[in-house]
């Protein structure tokens, strides 16, 4: 088996590991992370110019610093991801293999994400910048279903395809809210009603919160509980809330598929 191949499965499992712990508790521990930006450090050793596999290992290192380092905040934590994308950069520079100039783009839009709050959560933010730098291109083995090829292969990466199959598998959380709904007589895809006390111990956002004397449609608050005392205080016992959808579950079927046959975005582009 090619290193490839073998990055591949021992990711896949460590995936499938934070997969059980994200739907368990809605929380990874962070050495599943750590593994797999160990994969992504050690798998330079095989590109062909060793010079540039040492500046994409220290790209590796630099922005493993900033996801796991307590001291790396501020403008620390942009020094250190502007640094770990200028090694990636200059890999590319050095040997023209566009795998480190994928890898610090996704990387960079993988932190301009989370920065926004398009990526609400810590583990899924760390899991797709780990992916990013592990698996930035195919391998070019030839045998997939769906493999990318150049210029395409820059888009279509890995990451990219995964995250673009994630999603809509998401969205499949709609069903039961939707059901729920329709059993209790409502409509939504989103949300639905529950009791206040249930909803402290579930895993769930409230949208509702008590401002000036009445309930006020909200977004999703990261502290919950003072919202539902809030809430409690004005007279409320029940709240309407969102899931917490765990989303390194998803993340993880997609990237086993495309691992394993490539993007699906080849077939629809073609």
């Amino acid at each position: 088996m090619s290193p490839y191949g073998i990055a591949v499965l021992i990711v896949s499992i460590i995936l499938v590991s934070a997969s059980v712990q994200d739907v368990r508790r809605r929380e990874v521990d962070d050495p599943h992370w750590m593994a797999i930006c160990a994969v992504a450090f050690l798998l330079p050793i095989w590109m062909p110019d060793p010079g540039s596999g040492a500046l994409m290992s220290s790209g590796v290192v630099l922005l493993s610093l900033y996801m796991f380092s307590e001291r790396v905040v501020g403008k620390v934590s942009l020094i250190a991801v502007s640094a770990g994308a200028l090694c990636m950069v200059c890999a590319y520079l050095r040997s023209s293999d566009p795998g480190p100039l994928v890898a610090a783009c996704m990387s960079l839009a993988v932190v301009a994400m989370y920065s926004v709050g398009m990526i609400r959560g810590g583990a899924d933010a760390k899991a797709l910048l780990s992916l990013s730098m592990a698996f930035p291109m195919y391998a070019g083995m030839g045998c997939l279903a769906w493999e990318p090829v150049y210029p395409a292969a820059l888009v279509f990466n890995p990451v990219f395809s995964a995250m673009a199959l994630s999603m809509p598998m998401s969205l499949l959380a709609a069903i039961p809210i939707s059901a729920r709904n329709t059993k209790g007589g409502r409509c939504g895809l989103t949300s639905y009603r529950m009791g206040i006390e249930d909803a402290r111990s579930s895993y769930v956002w409230p949208l509702e919160d008590a401002v000036g004397g009445r309930v006020v449609h909200v977004g999703i608050a990261e502290d919950t509980g003072p919202v539902y005392d809030r809430l409690e205080e004005l007279g409320c016992r029940d709240v309407r809330v969102t899931p917490m959808i765990p989303y390194v579950l998803p993340l993880t079927a997609s990237f086993i598929l495309v691992a394993v046959l490539g993007s699906p975005l080849m077939a629809l582009a073609s």
